[in-house]
């Protein structure tokens, strides 16, 4: 059993800010070896970190009535989505924006797995009541609560995306990169779940939002699979 004093923590922003540092310069990394030019790969970290704070702060905002401020994982996703194509397009470049939207699909997942650390150090999003192996002791100004680590399950399992979707990528498979957002959105999904705050919940609004998106990515799958039959496929090495 972890024991974990929340009562005077400070290491939830520090994960966060470590979480962007390392998204955000892998990121340029990707971006450079796909042939961005360095100052776009510069902005593009700019923008991306400013749109995914804005985003994650906004659907906080929206999804709560307007009741509180919080850091939303699919609003930062989402804003960092925004920051990417913003510079994509403002590029004039014809294949930036969708080699700007791949190295941010790619990242994600290591960037969110760091932020759950914070969360998990930090008690937010925690898992259901469990007393079982490797559950976890928070101690709080009311007492204690043991729970499931449901934070770290999903730094391991958004760890093991990552990993895999690098591999894919680099081994120029066409759809890896959709394959990777697939598995983020179920992941995330399916592990909110085991979240202490679904309870008397079918749904969540995160689930429907991720539902949403891996409808959305589907559709937009479909649609470039319909373009390639008509127009021929791709140069190679270009993955999707």
């Amino acid at each position: 059993m972890l024991t974990i004093d929340i009562r005077d923590t400070h290491m939830y922003p520090v994960m966060i800010l470590c979480a962007f540092l390392t998204g955000l310069v892998m990121q340029f990394l990707l971006n450079r070896s796909r042939g961005i030019r360095r100052e776009i790969a510069a902005l593009n970290a700019l923008a991306s970190f400013l749109c995914s704070i804005g985003g994650a702060v906004l659907l906080t905002w929206i999804t709560s009535g307007g009741r509180s401020l919080g850091f939303s994982a699919l609003g930062g996703l989402m804003g960092m989505y925004a920051g990417s194509a913003l510079v994509g397009f403002a590029s004039g470049r014809q294949y930036y924006p969708q080699i700007l939207a791949q190295t941010c699909t790619l990242v994600l997942p290591v960037m969110y797995g760091i932020g759950k650390i914070g969360c998990l150090l930090a008690g937010c999003c925690r898992g259901i009541p469990y007393h079982g192996a490797g559950c976890v002791a928070y101690l709080t100004a009311e007492g204690t609560v043991t729970v499931l680590p449901v934070q770290l399950l999903e730094t391991v399992c958004f760890f093991g995306i990552f990993a895999a979707g690098v591999y894919l990528y680099h081994r120029r498979v066409r759809i890896a990169v959709h394959l990777v957002f697939q598995a983020s959105m179920w992941i995330k999904l399916l592990l909110d779940f085991l979240r202490g705050s679904h309870a008397g919940q079918i749904l969540s609004v995160t689930q429907l939002l991720c539902l949403a998106l891996i409808a959305a990515d589907l559709a937009l799958l479909l649609r470039r699979r319909s373009r390639q039959r008509a127009g021929g496929f791709p140069a190679p090495g270009k993955p999707e």
